[in-house]
């Protein structure tokens, strides 16, 4: 079931990059008359590129997770339950760590925003 979720993804991921790609070729041509960005096209890719592959990870961690998990229970085995929780454990320390990297993304964004604002409330006072 797991590996079935994970095709699915990553067939959609993959229509999903060859649309984007089609629609950068239909836009350098019309680039003149486009108002998306030349680079724009290519850093969505690069950036859908890059979500696939961190959530790729965390599957993959879940999947081993599941398939130990399972084996343990059905074998009664310790052995395959530690390595299955160990498995399990390094998701959450995955997961959290890129927690606290998106928060301070957006820790980082509005410091930004306001510093922007602020500027631009100051210029506009002189």
């Amino acid at each position: 079931m797991d590996l079935l979720f994970i095709n699915i993804r990553f067939r959609f991921l993959r229509f999903t990059s060859t649309i984007i790609s089609a629609l950068s070729e239909f836009s350098s041509e019309f680039i003149s008359s486009s108002p998306i960005p030349v680079g724009a096209t290519s850093f969505v890719s690069v950036f859908y590129l890059l979500i696939a592959v961190i959530c790729f990870i965390f599957y993959l961690y879940l999947y081993r997770f599941s398939v130990r998990l399972k084996s343990a229970l059905n074998n009664s085995d310790g052995i395959l339950l530690e390595a299955g929780l160990k498995h399990f454990k390094s998701y959450w320390q995955l997961r959290g760590i890129l927690t606290i990297v998106v928060l301070g993304f957006y820790f980082i964004a509005v410091l930004l925003a306001i510093i922007g604002v602020s500027v631009g409330a100051m210029s506009s006072v002189v």
